[in-house]
């Protein structure tokens, strides 16, 4: 895409990448932690309001010839329901559902080392340049974070416990911290002693049917690899356009079979 269509930002953090990459998977989250006490969006969200009245979704995730698509489906009156779908292109890019019309966000997560790992929050408008709003919003300091100047490290971060107001906490927001992605840092950062989570502690739901699947994806990758087959994806480069969605549909509708042209623009499908 043109340079006009998109915004792109880098940042180093602390942290296992798949462990931070699980958080861009599950949408689940999206219900509490990156939202305010009275059920409304944080400014700049892109969020549909109903995701913060019905917040358990059912999953309905499903293996795909690009990586996994990730259904999320809520309640929304009497006659639909809402759907945030979620595309997980392999083996580290993840597209967020939002409202169709509206930049896309892509979060590429790529491993530096196992404690280390490079993020960029990619916005993307695939048929128009960015408007000058699009762009204040993002860099007013919610939707994607303020960085150190001349640095790729974020203001917020661990060490200064992501800068988290408690007074904002108690009256405002469900965690105090002004960024979503300082919001998720704050989660997904640090599970229990040291930077990688002990998973045998794990004690997994109906809520984590998308992370179940995807680390079968990737085991199953990673165990073919070392047979000498090679991951098939990269050969199939058209089966990555695809785009993310958050719509409503009637319920007896699904987003496999009755939003294809929201959800495979571009696709070849």
């Amino acid at each position: 895409q043109p340079e006009s269509h998109r915004y792109l930002i880098k940042m180093v953090h602390r942290g296992n990448y798949l462990q931070l990459m699980e958080g861009d998977i599950d949408s689940s989250h999206v219900s509490f932690l990156h939202s305010r006490l009275d059920d409304q969006p944080l400014p700049g969200s892109r969020a549909n309001p109903n995701t913060f009245k019905d917040k358990s979704p059912r999953w309905f995730p499903t293996e795909s010839d690009y990586g996994l698509m990730l259904s999320a489906q809520r309640d929304a009156g009497p006659d639909q329901y809402q759907w945030r779908v979620n595309q997980y292109l392999m083996p580290y890019i993840t597209l967020i559902a939002a409202p169709i019309g509206t930049p896309i966000l892509h979060q590429v997560r790529v491993p530096i080392d196992d404690e280390h790992s490079l993020h960029f929050r990619c916005f993307i408008h695939p048929e128009r340049p960015l408007s000058d709003q699009e762009k204040a919003v993002i860099e007013e300091g919610v939707i994607a974070p303020h960085l150190e100047p001349g640095t790729f490290e974020m203001i917020e971060r661990m060490e200064n416990e992501y800068l988290i107001d408690r007074e904002e906490q108690r009256t405002t927001t469900y965690t105090g911290i002004k960024s979503i992605v300082a919001q998720d840092l704050a989660v997904v950062q640090e599970q229990g002693e040291g930077l990688i989570a002990d998973r045998s502690l794990e004690y997994l739901v109906s809520s984590d049917r998308a992370i179940i699947l995807l680390r079968k994806r990737l085991l199953t990758a990673a165990k073919n690899l070392q047979k000498g087959i090679e991951p098939s994806e990269p050969t199939n480069a058209r089966s990555y356009g695809v785009r993310p969605g958050d719509f409503m549909l009637q319920r007896d509708l699904t987003p496999a079979h009755d939003a294809q042209d929201l959800l495979f623009a571009g696709a070849g499908r």
